[in-house]
């Protein structure tokens, strides 16, 4: 007895369509069916479907759960090809040398279009299959074109984010939840201020917050909620932003500098490595940038890794080359921890300069104005230029040095005041030597706080701090 095993799909499109030839009623009916036709009757040994899910998907639940049963079968069968498989041609083969096996041992059976197992049989499956395929493409470009339109027009469309909730009508409308809402400017307020994502999602569990499944938050969660475009008012479609209809949860100036934080943070990663404050801490002998290394030293409790820094000059070219001393981490930490904690050294601690690019121009051409007055000087010595040239020559390099330093000026004025930078130092020493908060959210914190941070040994096991905040544009 031939022992058979029947597969049927239905996507979600075809499902709210309906109709008697693709439901998956209709399919186990007609599978059946041809297993009591057949001389001697077919075993159909189980019926395996998925239900909404597209044909382009290998990951489908009842697809893979017949791959794995299927050694014990002689025959597959399918209402139509399309059910099996719409995908491309090179996935397509993978599966079907899965189904009918490396010799083509097992039986593949289509029931609305049956072929025979010979060069032309194969041929038509080839052309049902690439039909199937041209067909999928086609249906997936007219659901990118209407998404594209509705959000060219801000509508919005799929699932809602946290914080809104959809209203019914034509078409459907995002309307803000108020004690939500108030959940996602408590997450981007506590972000801006240089709390970490963990501890954000540490203070609304103890909140009593839950996410939209009802479940606890957690640092991923903060992360999904801190990159969503939809509660500054936008409509996200391939990579763009466009407005939305529906009502901003925060401002647009908000969304913009989370984004910019978030950028900043995420060269953190890269750059910073096992240690806290590798590339910041500098050289106490060259000012090179130190960088953390672990040494392992076996004691009588077993092996234990000391954390300490090294001049990178030192560390790549030689002992020789710097002999700056490293610095223990054992000594480091309580010293930067009893810095931070000293309002008197932090309200005198410098500020670095905002890292604006059209700032370091303005201060260069600034800069220059004096050589370019002295060359006119000279030409004048020279007799190059008249001193009528030269009178005009100085009047323009003097306006133009006013509109450099007013431009200048204003681009100072808009950079945070020095006492909201020293704040946030302050407020850094409660999250940097948290080891509950993941070291990737604590070197950032540590690269927003300090521009650097030089020092100088004063003993065995003591150090002065010389700290320089950093001040964003």
């Amino acid at each position: 007895m031939t022992n058979a095993l029947g597969y049927i799909r239905v996507s979600g499109d075809e499902e709210k369509r309906g109709g008697a030839s693709i439901s998956l009623d209709a399919q186990a009916e007609a599978i059946r069916q041809h297993c009591a036709k057949q001389k001697p009757c077919w075993h159909l040994t189980a019926i395996y479907r998925d239900e909404g899910v597209s044909g382009t998907r290998h990951d489908r639940p009842g697809l893979q759960q017949m791959l794995r049963d299927i050694d014990a079968t002689d025959a597959v069968i399918v209402w139509d090809l399309d059910r099996l498989t719409r995908a491309k041609s090179y996935e397509r083969e993978l599966l079907l040398r899965d189904i009918e096996g490396q010799e083509r041992t097992r039986q593949l059976v289509s029931i609305r279009m049956p072929y025979e197992p010979t060069p032309e049989g194969d041929l038509l499956r080839t052309v049902v299959f690439a039909v199937s395929h041209y067909e999928a493409l086609k249906a997936a470009a007219r659901i990118r074109f209407a998404l594209d339109h509705k959000a060219r027009k801000g509508e919005w469309s799929g699932r809602f984010p946290y914080g809104y909730q959809l209203e019914p009508g034509e078409p459907p409308r995002l309307t803000i939840v108020e004690s939500r809402a108030d959940v996602v400017r408590l997450i981007y307020q506590g972000y801006l201020d240089g709390i970490p994502r963990t501890r954000i999602a540490r203070d609304l569990n103890d909140l009593g917050s839950r996410t939209a499944t009802g479940g606890a938050w957690g640092g991923e969660a903060v992360k999904c909620i801190l990159g969503c475009a939809t509660y500054a008012g936008l409509v996200p479609r391939n990579g763009e932003f466009r407005e939305g209809e529906h009502e901003a949860i925060i401002a647009r100036d908000t969304w913009d500098r989370t984004q910019k934080m978030a950028k900043a943070r995420q060269r953190t990663y890269a750059r910073h490595g096992k240690h806290l404050l590798s590339g910041i801490l500098r050289c106490s002998a060259c000012g090179e940038r130190m960088s953390g290394a672990t040494r392992v030293r076996n004691g009588p409790n077993g092996a234990k890794n000391y954390g300490r820094y090294v001049c990178a000059r030192r560390a790549g070219r030689g002992r020789g080359d710097c002999l700056g001393p490293t610095l223990a981490e054992s000594i480091l930490f309580p010293a930067l921890r009893d810095y931070l904690k000293d309002d008197r050294l932090v309200s005198r601690m410098p500020v670095a300069p905002a890292p604006d690019r059209e700032r370091v121009l303005l201060e260069r051409e600034l800069a220059a104005i004096p050589q370019r007055r002295q060359n006119f000087l000279d030409a004048v010595g020279r007799g190059t230029i008249t001193d009528e040239d030269f009178r005009e020559q100085i009047m323009g390099l003097k306006g133009e040095e006013a509109k450099l330093s007013q431009r200048l000026e204003t681009i100072q004025r808009a950079a945070p005041p020095t006492e909201q930078v020293q704040d946030r130092a302050r407020a850094a020493a409660d999250i940097l030597f948290d080891e509950s908060i993941p070291l990737p959210e604590r070197q950032q914190i540590a690269a927003e706080t300090f521009e650097r941070i030089d020092w100088k040994p004063l003993g065995r096991h003591s150090i002065r701090l010389m700290p320089i905040a950093r001040r964003d544009s």
